[in-house]
């Protein structure tokens, strides 16, 4: 299927790191956690940038966006 699809125009949108994220960067496709839903603990009122550099050492993902 990722014959047929252009994985450079490919965005994977998802509030999970361990399902929607991963699923994502091992397809080769850049990916976007939403903030709510599973993580929204995580983030809460903390610094952004602090949370999502600790996310991407601890996932190993490095294609990842935040919205």
């Amino acid at each position: 299927m990722q014959n047929i699809l252009n994985s450079k125009r490919i965005l994977m949108v998802g509030d999970s790191l361990d399902h929607d994220i991963l699923g994502g960067f091992t397809a080769g496709w850049d990916t976007l956690l939403v903030k709510c839903c599973i993580h929204a603990s995580e983030f809460g009122n903390n610094n952004d940038a602090v949370i999502l550099k600790k996310i991407i050492n601890q996932k190993n993902v490095s294609h990842l966006h935040v919205l």
